[in-house]
This record gives structure tokens, sequence and C-alpha cells, in this order.
């Protein structure tokens, strides 16, 4: 019994010790080839802050981030690798760089490409064309915004002008009207008094001012009515005024608020950027290692059994067992 657990743990020992060669061996010459034949990648990346402007004290983006990351993605990033082919770039290093990304983040947009080392400048030219056509589209979308403010400021600056020239229209009217209605009240009053002193008098009658007198009261009701008429319309049009005067005010600001497109971070190596190729496939390698080695063990303890299944076939005695 003993000679027997001797011998099981000399044989689960043995196979543990070939699991682990296995497995050692294996993962060895795959991280060897790993080394030797994959080569590290780097990372080439650029940042470009899209413009803006200010409505209203509030911050408007002139394109939407994200739509320029679709104009990089359809446009941009196709023209510039035709470039590249037309310089003459290699096809493997083109076929690299059209892996590139691009996204967004808050005002930003990121390119991003992830190629051999060999490849740095490319990669960096490669961005610094698409950055180009992302300046130029960014610049003429500033100057379409700066004109459409101007015209705007010039618009509303004719409209405060003839607010302005009716507004002083509107007073002098105003002080005109005031000036009749001061008169009529005085007229009034002047034939009132001659009234009185009239029915005073007895002297033979004669003709009754109060014909008059009743006009001169329609005639002031009717200046008195067109007075508070022409007030009102004046409220409304110096109302009309500040309103244009603010929008101008508004314009001038949003037009100087203006910030065109600019580079905050121009096509560089990302330092300390891993080697994600390298470690994954080394992850692969181990397992692969792990699942060879345990084929390795089952072939072993395969081959142990062939072996004892071909001793105990040529015993004499396990024969005479047999026969018997």
């Amino acid at each position: 019994m003993e000679i027997t657990t001797v011998s099981g743990q000399r044989t689960v020992r043995s196979y543990f010790l070939i699991f682990l060669g296995a497995l050692g061996l294996t993962f060895l010459s795959l991280a060897v080839a790993i080394f030797v034949l994959i080569k590290p990648l780097v990372t080439v990346r650029s940042i470009v802050e899209i413009g803006f402007v200010f409505v209203q004290t509030r911050e408007s983006n002139i394109e939407e981030p994200e739509a320029v990351v679709r104009l990089i993605t359809a446009k941009y990033a196709p023209e510039a690798l035709s470039a590249m082919v037309n310089k003459g770039v290699p096809a493997a290093v083109t076929n690299a760089l059209a892996t590139s990304t691009a996204e967004n983040a808050g005002r930003s947009v990121m390119i991003v490409s992830t190629i051999d080392p060999a490849a740095e400048n490319q990669a960096k030219e490669f961005q610094q064309k698409i950055i180009d056509q992302i300046l130029q589209e960014e610049t003429k979308r500033a100057q379409l915004v700066r004109e459409r403010l101007r015209s705007r400021i010039g618009v509303t600056e004719k409209a405060v002008a003839n607010l302005r020239q009716e507004a002083d229209a509107l007073v002098r009217t105003a002080d005109d009207v005031d000036n009749v209605l001061a008169d009529a009240k005085a007229r009034k009053d002047e034939l009132t008094g001659t009234s009185e002193r009239t029915r005073g008098n007895s002297a033979p009658p004669a003709p009754s001012p109060d014909g008059l007198g009743h006009t001169s009261t329609r005639t002031i009701e009717d200046l008195t009515l067109e007075r508070a008429k022409l007030a009102q319309h004046l409220v409304r049009t110096r109302h009309q005024l500040d309103d244009r005067t603010r929008n101008i005010a508004r314009a001038r600001y949003s037009l100087e608020s203006i910030r065109e497109a600019i580079v905050s971070q121009q096509p560089q190596l990302v330092s300390g950027s891993p080697n994600a190729q390298r470690l994954n496939l080394l992850f692969v390698a181990l397992v692969t290692s792990i699942l060879l080695a345990i084929g390795a063990i089952a072939l072993v303890r395969e081959l142990d059994g062939t072996k004892s299944r071909a001793a105990a076939a040529s015993d004499p005695s396990h024969r005479a067992e047999a026969a018997s």
C-alpha cells in the first residue's frame, strides 16, 4: 500500500513537471516569436478646438463637433489618404492610416492614428492634412457668421434711424398739439368770460356765443384724445427703439466674440502609450500554452496506459489467469 502511494505521488509529480515543462516551453516560444515578429505600435494624436461665438451671453459653436467628426470620416480623411497615395506612400502605411479614428470631446475634435514607429512622420503628415482642411472650412464658416452679423447690424441700424426719426416727428407733433390745445383752452376761457359778462349786461341781447363755446369744447376733447394717442404711439416707438438698440449691442458683442478654430495639440506621439497589441497577443499565447500543456498531459497519460496494457498482455501469469 505504501509502495502504491509513493508510486502514485511520483506519477502526479511527473505529470505536474510535464505540464510545467510544456507550458513554459510553449509560452516562451510564442513570446519570443511575438517580440521578434510583432513590432510595437505607436500612437499619434492631434486635437483641434472648434470655433465659437457668444449669442446673448451663451456660448454657441460655429459648427457642432459631431458634424466635424462626420466630415473627417466621410471627406477629410479619404482626401488626405488619396494625397498620401499619390505621393507614393507605401500601401502598408496608408492601410494603417485608414484605421485612424476621430472623436469629439466637448468643443474639441481628436484625431488618433496607431501605426508602426517607422511611419510616425507619415502619420503626422496625414493628420496635418486633415487639420488644414478643418481650419480652412472653419475659417469660411466663421467669416460667414461675421457677414451675417454685420448685415443684421446694418439692417437694424437703419430701422433704429427710422424709429428715431419717427419718434422725433411724434414729439414735434405732440408739441404742436399741446400748443393748439393750450390756445383752444385759452379761447374757451375767453369765450366763457365774454358770455358771463353779456348775461350780466342790461343792454339789448346780442347773438349768444354758446355755439362757439360748444365748438371749443369739442375741439379740446378731440385734441386731448389725439394727444393721448400720440403719447401711446411715442411710448411704443421708444420701446421698439430700445429693443433695436439692444439687438445692435448684442450683435456687436457677438461679432467681437467670434473665435475661430485653433489647433490645441499639433500631431505628436502620445507619451507612454501602452502596446496593447503585444499585451493581447501575450495573453493569447498564455491561454494557448495552457491548453497545449493540458493536451500534453492527456497524451502522456494515454501513452502510459498503452504501455501498461501492452506489458500486462505480455506477462505469462496474466495470460494464465486469462486462460483459466
